[in-house]
């Protein structure tokens, strides 16, 4: 686009974030694409209009894609050597490690065993060794082994690391993600949806139809509470998630 029209766009989404702060906007480094995150396509499809009927900014829709995670659902430890040769220095990394689960903690965080073998060991480690060890296996959690998103509700812990003399950043890097890649294949992972809490308010007539919509897409009705009016119209209430 011309540096007109991406200003146009810069502005319609600043401000469309400020008026929606459930839309989330990302920038793609490698294709140079906005990405919108919303509560459906119906919320994605009404941003995309109004981007073209109020703010004059005519944009290409890519096919809507859902945000998935995976989680793990067991325990799961490693101890793995990674080695690799280069012209005539080898580059070796050695982690011991533990994958656990805790359910509802989120995004997943890696810590280092406070275990006191463990601790004479990290000191041993510069501290910016140690940092590009975790920023490694955090790099490693961003894509999962079912379908490649991220993983979430996992604490690993690093029980011992033992990093070869003369091996390079780069290479330190990728042993580390590279066995974070093994760590997680060998764990049970599943598949997470999106879910969203509903209430839905609808006359007595269509509550039916409105049950079977909900159960269709596998949502879940908490209760129904009846909420008729003065006037003698018959309302309903679904609480549930979807």
């Amino acid at each position: 686009p011309s540096l007109a029209a991406q200003k146009q766009f810069d502005y319609a989404l600043e401000c469309l974030s400020r008026e929606d702060p459930s839309l989330r906007i990302t920038q793609e480094a490698d294709t140079g694409q906005t990405v919108l995150g919303g509560m459906g396509e119906l919320h994605l499809e009404i941003t995309l209009d109004r981007l073209k009927t109020q703010y004059k900014v005519d944009t290409d829709m890519g096919k809507l894609q859902v945000a998935y995670r995976e989680i793990a659902t067991s325990v799961c430890s490693i101890d793995e050597k990674f080695e690799r040769k280069l012209g005539d220095k080898t580059h070796t990394i050695h982690l011991n490690m533990t994958l656990a689960v805790q359910e509802g903690l989120g995004s997943s965080v890696v810590e280092w065993s406070k275990d006191k073998e463990s601790i004479e060991q990290f000191a041993s480690i510069k501290p910016q060794l140690r940092r590009a060890v975790e920023q490694a296996i955090m790099s490693g959690l961003q894509s999962g082994p079912v379908l490649g998103y991220p993983v979430l509700d996992s604490r690993i812990t690093i029980h011992s690391v033992q990093i070869g003399r003369g091996c390079s950043m780069p290479m330190l890097t990728a042993g580390a993600m590279n066995i974070t890649k093994i760590l997680l294949k060998q764990t049970d992972i599943r598949l997470a949806e999106p879910v969203m809490a509903v209430e839905i308010i609808a006359e007595e007539d269509v509550i039916t139809a409105v049950l079977q919509d909900l159960t269709r897409r596998r949502g879940e009705v908490d209760y129904t509470q009846d909420r008729s009016t003065d006037e003698g119209v018959g309302l309903a209430v679904l609480r549930g998630t979807v």
